[in-house]
């Protein structure tokens, strides 16, 4: 989905831009993890697709479930990506906002996706395999994919580092070509 990433890029720039300036770093991606979750949410998404609601109702239904955890500058981003219809995109403003905040914070970032679901003793050894590879504090979310078939892809930045059974079997196919 290289068009939401492209199209959240400069959302995600102008907000971390605007935390940095005010030591806001950790309260704007509370705010944008809210935001994330609210938009991902399969009965808001359902209402915010529905053509009978306007904008502006869907705008009040969704600061409405947010409360008051947004603040004025939380509901003023909201205000932008409501009228610019880029609701869709939070989730992916909320990856890059994280990703620009860590690399400020000399963190990485890593999505590790396995078969089967990690021990707490497997996900320690891999964050300190990944923190010595990187020479920076990692932070590992671990999520399980089904369509693996063994092995592991970890996404860390802009790098990827396929450990899967499949990504070793087409390493393998792709040498046979040759």
């Amino acid at each position: 989905m290289a068009d939401a990433e492209n199209i959240a890029r400069p959302y995600a720039d102008a907000i971390f831009n605007v935390a940095r300036e005010n030591g806001a770093l950790k309260d704007w991606e509370q705010r944008l993890e809210l935001m994330a979750q609210i938009a991902e949410d399969d009965a808001m998404q359902r209402f915010l697709g529905d053509p009978r609601a306007s904008q502006e109702q869907k705008e009040a239904v969704f600061q409405n479930v947010a409360g008051d955890a947004l603040g004025d500058e939380g509901n003023r981003m909201l205000d932008v990506l409501f009228e610019n219809d880029r609701i869709s995109v939070l989730p992916h403003v909320l990856e890059q906002y994280r990703q620009l905040r860590q690399e400020a914070e000399g963190e990485v970032h890593a999505v590790v996706s396995t078969a089967a679901e990690l021990s707490d003793d497997q996900k320690s050894a891999l964050t300190e395999k990944l923190e010595k590879r990187f020479g920076k504090k990692v932070t590992v979310e671990a999520r399980v994919d089904e369509n693996l078939l063994g092995g592991m892809v970890i996404r860390a930045g802009d790098q990827v580092i396929d450990g899967s059974i499949r990504g070793g079997l087409d390493q393998l196919r792709n040498q046979l070509k040759a």
